[in-house]
């Protein structure tokens, strides 16, 4: 069974045949001479007794000999060397005077006729011998460019083949691995009581739950370390013994347990932020926020500190700690720390110091952290006016640590979150416009989430904001500095204003817009009338109707911005900070929300093209066929996933109906669904059985490992003119058929799924439908649903449904009729791609 495993692309490997240099067959053909020579030399001692006698009785070995070496050639050439040398010195060196006697003669025959029979079968072993090499040069092949590891063991669970990449896996070598038993090798001991690999409890219940399935385990090296591996069994015949592949998935793992862990820290984060947007007492946010990051990166200690440098003081105000450490909480003398700010927190970035003893600390510094516990840190300033007064600190006490990238990104995330509350305690604790600029940013980004086009989402921001602010017009812009205009493209106005929306060239665009963005990316001018602007951006902005705004610029490229402003048309407005807060808001969540939607529109367009293209549009008509499919990927953004349906035409009547399912989901698996259904098609036109094609499709992927999992099948080939199915399941969700009076007809599984192992047997079977019948063929996307795991449809449930439609030729409304039916038992629980095909029977 192939893994799931990304391989760099190898070549088919071409079939290994053993050939013979030229040296080689010279010393064979020498031999065979050889032995004919020491069958003439054996002969002399004895001729003039014989006297004619018996001339061919010691060749027989020499072509028993020769027929073994070289098969019909070794023979042929040793029998007739033997009959010319027999003929020369035996026969016409004796009395016979050149005339062969009767008895002479029917020896000859006998002789010709027993070494022909020596030669074929000598031929016939020495073919065998040549296939067993090369069936021995192909397996060794195998082994040795097998990207997976493979080990073959024996029924008593001792190692017989133990392949390079077993090798590069475990760190035995073969020699070391033979004849070892498999749990003592490669099994850690706490799993050793579970038998070979932890399966012989499977096989000691008599059942196979093991075999022909993907699994993972935990597997044991040469140095003791205990890793990852993702396994499947196959039983030899007769049970004469097992074939165990397996790769090495710890770097899989790893991967997992990191998006784990930054799932982890982003839900805390999200929690933090909830926590801070419910409250507005800065000791309990802080109190909050501390205990996350502690539960988030598994540290010691965590502190909130604040600085005053001006008072030389260094305050612990909030701590979370080990229930073993003392507390730090207090106030202590900066100066005493022997350190520099500006030098530990540059620019004001995250000061990140694995180990004191050999950080920016001087060593009255490290012997001070010393006695507080502290030995690796993690300090992430927050600054006001370009100033560090506050520091959110996480600690180990005993033990060194590399912070990682995504760990200090975590801390400055919170920092940042505890920076903003605590800027809205101290500035705006208890007035109530603060609740509602927070509320109004919450109510305004949940609009623009909610929205999926970047023009909707415009158009909500400007409505939001401008109706908010009480402003005369909001608008978003686009600055074309190379064709000097200014396109309007989203717009909200006073009703008694001119609409602006729209282009308006002017000579000095690029100077306007450096004028107004020098210095920062936000624009604020009470009164354009009575500032220090140019008189063209005055002009400009007059004939906009523009007196007072605030715009925040969004740079995208060299030469186009855009902004979003917020204006007063005839009158002069001083803007609060908080105006200026809540318009930054604003622009920046429109902003990712207008890139996010870009980015699904685009990603949903290659999608549908994929989708498009994996999945042909079935044909108009199928004759003696009401046929129609319904396809839902179980990943909504990825658009495609590994269920497939394909209905063409072979002849005129006949039609193939296919229904498949690999294994995975979204993009990975979708990405396999051409290769077989292609596959699939070019089968069966070439082969008139259906046995046939799919043997052959599940040997080519079987042995040049084409599928990172496996596929279930269903393939039928439907005859109008006699009304027949024909079918092969491979391991798919039984097909069913509702007959008219009710009945419904279960097309079960004929053959293993695809793709498992090479030499499954598929067997072909044959349904008659008549008028009325219905014909519906699924992925387990329809039995694997439920409101919870041991709640599932099932294929009982659908047949229950499909028998319970009183829905007959509409194949359309049949199939409406089910899926909402399965959607609806499944209260939310869809976990699979859903691929049904449904066929009413016609006259």
């Amino acid at each position: 069974m192939p893994f799931n495993a990304k391989h760099d692309s190898i070549e088919p490997a071409k079939e290994q045949r053993p050939s013979l240099d030229w040296r080689q067959v010279a010393v064979r053909y020498a031999g065979v001479i050889t032995s004919v020579v020491v069958a003439v030399l054996v002969r002399l001692p004895f001729h003039a007794a014989l006297d004619g006698k018996a001339p061919f009785f010691t060749f027989l070995p020499a072509i028993v000999y020769s027929a073994w070496l070289l098969g019909w050639t070794g023979g042929l050439l040793s029998t007739t060397l033997s009959v010319a040398i027999a003929f020369q010195f035996i026969f016409l060196s004796t009395s016979h005077h050149n005339v062969l006697s009767e008895a002479d003669r029917t020896s000859l025959f006998v002789f010709v006729a027993i070494s022909i029979a020596i030669s074929a079968m000598g031929h016939a072993q020495h073919s065998a011998r040549k296939r067993t090499e090369q069936s021995e040069a192909l397996k060794s092949t195998i082994l040795e460019v097998a990207l997976d590891g493979i080990i073959t063991y024996s029924a008593d669970g001792r190692i017989t083949e133990f392949n390079p990449a077993a090798e590069r896996i475990f760190g035995y070598t073969r020699s070391e691995a033979l004849g070892r038993l498999v749990e003592e090798l490669i099994i850690p001991p706490s799993r050793r009581r579970l038998g070979r690999l932890g399966f012989d409890h499977y096989e000691s219940d008599g059942g196979s739950a093991i075999f022909g399935r993907r699994i993972e385990v935990e597997a044991l090296r040469k140095d003791g370390d205990e890793f990852p591996i993702e396994l499947a069994v196959i039983s030899m015949a007769e049970r004469a013994g097992f074939v165990a592949y397996f790769s090495d998935i710890s770097e899989r793992k790893r991967a997992e347990r990191e998006a784990a862990a930054a799932f982890r820290r982003e839900t805390i984060l999200n929690r933090v932020s909830q926590a801070i947007r419910l409250t507005s007492d800065p000791r309990e946010v802080q109190e909050i926020a501390l205990e996350a990051m502690a539960e988030a990166l598994g540290v010691d200690r965590c502190l909130s500190i604040a600085l005053d440098k001006e008072r030389d003081l260094v305050s612990f105000v909030a701590e979370w700690r080990r229930p073993n450490l003392p507390s730090l909480l207090g106030e202590y003398s900066l100066a005493a720390f022997d350190v520099d700010l500006d030098e530990i927190f540059p620019a004001s970035a995250p000061n990140a110091v694995s180990d004191i003893r050999s950080g920016p600390f001087s060593q009255k510094s490290i012997d001070i952290l010393s006695e507080m516990g502290i030995r690796a840190l993690l300090d992430v300033p927050m600054a006001t006016e370009g100033k560090v007064v506050a520091v959110l600190g996480v600690h180990m006490a005993e033990e060194p640590r590399d912070w990682k990238p995504e760990e200090i990104l975590f801390v400055e995330a919170v920092a940042a979150q505890m920076r903003s509350i605590a800027e809205a305690a101290r500035l705006l604790t208890g007035i109530q416009a603060r609740a509602e600029r927070e509320a109004l940013i919450n109510r305004i980004g949940g609009a623009i989430r909610a929205a999926v086009d970047p023009a909707q989402i415009q158009e909500i921001a400007v409505r939001h904001l401008g109706e908010a602010l009480g402003v005369d017009r909001c608008y978003f812009a686009i600055y074309d500095l190379a064709n000097d205009q200014v396109t309007v493209a989203s717009e909200w106005r006073r009703e008694d204003l001119p609409a602006i929306k729209g282009v308006h060239p002017f000579t000095n665009t690029a100077e306007m817009f450096q004028e107004l963005y020098r210095s920062t990316p936000t624009s604020v001018i009470p009164d354009a009338r009575n500032s220090s602007l140019s008189a063209q951006t005055r002009e400009n902005m007059a004939a906009l109707r523009l007196r007072s705004r605030v715009s925040v610029a969004l740079y995208e490229t060299e030469t186009s911005m855009a902004t979003l402003t917020a204006a007063m048309a005839d009158v002069r407005r001083d803007w609060t900070q908080d105006e200026v807060t809540l318009i930054e808001a604003v622009a920046t969540q429109t902003r990712s929300a207008v890139e996010m939607a870009r980015v699904q529109q685009r990603e949903h367009l290659i999608a549908e093209q994929l989708q498009a293209a994996l999945q042909p549009r079935p044909p108009s008509s199928v004759a003696g066929l009401d046929i129609r499919m319904h396809y839902k990927p179980a990943l909504d953004e990825a658009g495609v996933g590994g269920d497939f349906y394909d209905v063409f035409s072979a002849a005129p009547g006949i039609t193939f109906l296919i229904v498949g399912d690999l294994s995975g989901k979204g993009l990975a698996a979708a990405s396999q669904v051409a290769t077989v259904r292609n596959m699939l098609r070019f089968a069966l036109y070439n082969e008139s059985a259906l046995s046939a094609a799919v043997s052959s499709v599940s040997r080519t992927l079987s042995e040049n490992d084409l599928l990172t999992g496996f596929a279930t099948l269903f393939v039928g080939r439907w005859d109008a003119r006699t009304r027949t199915l024909c079918y092969v399941n491979c391991g798919q969700e039984p097909g069913l058929i509702r007959r008219v009076d009710g009945e419904i007809t279960e097309l079960s599984p004929t053959g293993p799924v695809l793709g498992m192992y090479d030499g499954g047997v598929f067997e072909e079977r044959a349904v008659r439908l008549e008028r009325g019948d219905v014909l519906a063929v699924f992925t387990d996307g329809l039995t694997e649903v439920g409101p919870t795991r041991s709640e599932m449809l099932g294929v009982s449930g659908v047949s229950a449904l499909l028998q319970g439609s009183k829905l007959t030729g509409d194949s359309e409304a049949l199939v409406r009729s089910l899926i909402d039916e399965v959607n609806a038992f499944a209260r939310g629980g869809v976990r699979d791609d859903q691929c049904l095909l449904v066929g009413a029977i016609e006259s």
